[in-house]
């Protein structure tokens, strides 16, 4: 089974976000790096080495180093995470495969997490931590469903409501200790350090794409009031919502 070999160093070199046009193909070139490709809307259509490839939303695919691609066709609107980074390959059983599944709704704030890193300036130690944090969750949930998967979509779905960690323990009948181990281990965080994720990641969103006032958005986003936004959002970003919504939103 070919991937990478997780067992080895891995170089972070960059990551972002990648949203396609209608009709627009993908590029053609020889790699230079390995890419990890994390899709989550759409189709992404490409041929490498002389073979016509798909990676479909919830599907991600590793491109080796000196692959050659070509744009033949056009994809279907693909929604992805791109990283480039530097690796080694292997081909035995213990190895993370180049092409699998994965559960967004679970990788989601951590890709977001790789892609702010990417553009915030962050030191290189921790590009390539939150690099490593995203292969060691493809590599545990490979194959495999999650003892998280239904709380992990709660959470998704209803970020907006009064969740805690009683409420968890509640609806889906784990101890508060359970469900902070099982989070521990397959995520490296806290339920409630996950959920805040979802909530600024979908707060950003509002704020570039809506123009629903700030404190709306705390509102719409599971936050008390405004005053806990704006704190979140300067512990995390160094910048109150309404600076963040100047400097990002699309013109």
């Amino acid at each position: 089974m070919k991937g990478i070999d997780l067992n080895k160093p891995i170089k972070y070199i960059g990551a972002s976000f990648r949203y396609f046009k209608q009709g627009e193909k993908h590029i053609s070139r020889v790699c230079s790096c390995d890419v990890l490709v994390l899709v989550f809307d759409g189709v992404l259509r490409f041929t490498e080495n002389g073979e016509r490839l798909e990676v479909k939303a919830g599907e991600y695919y590793i491109q080796k180093n000196g692959s050659v691609h070509t744009a033949e066709i056009a994809s279907d609107c693909p929604q992805y995470l791109w990283v480039h980074f530097l690796a080694d390959w292997n081909d035995n059983e213990d190895v993370l495969p180049y092409h699998g599944t994965y559960n967004y709704q679970a990788l989601k704030p951590f890709m977001e997490e790789m892609d702010n890193a990417s553009y915030s300036g962050a030191k290189l130690v921790y590009k390539n931590a939150a690099l490593n944090r995203i292969f060691s969750l493809l590599e545990k949930i490979k194959g495999k469903s999650s003892r998280l998967d239904g709380i992990i979509e709660y959470i998704s779905k209803y970020y907006f409501d009064k969740i805690s960690l009683q409420s968890l323990s509640t609806k889906f009948n784990y101890s508060k200790n359970q469900i902070i181990n099982l989070f521990k281990q397959e995520y490296q965080t806290t339920p409630m350090s996950y959920l805040l994720k979802i909530r600024m990641e979908n707060a950003k969103r509002l704020l570039i794409n809506s123009s629903k006032s700030a404190d709306e958005i705390a509102y719409l986003c599971g936050f008390s009031d405004y005053s806990h936004l704006y704190k979140k959002f300067m512990q995390t970003y160094g910048c109150s919502p309404k600076e963040w919504r100047k400097n990002n939103q699309l013109m």
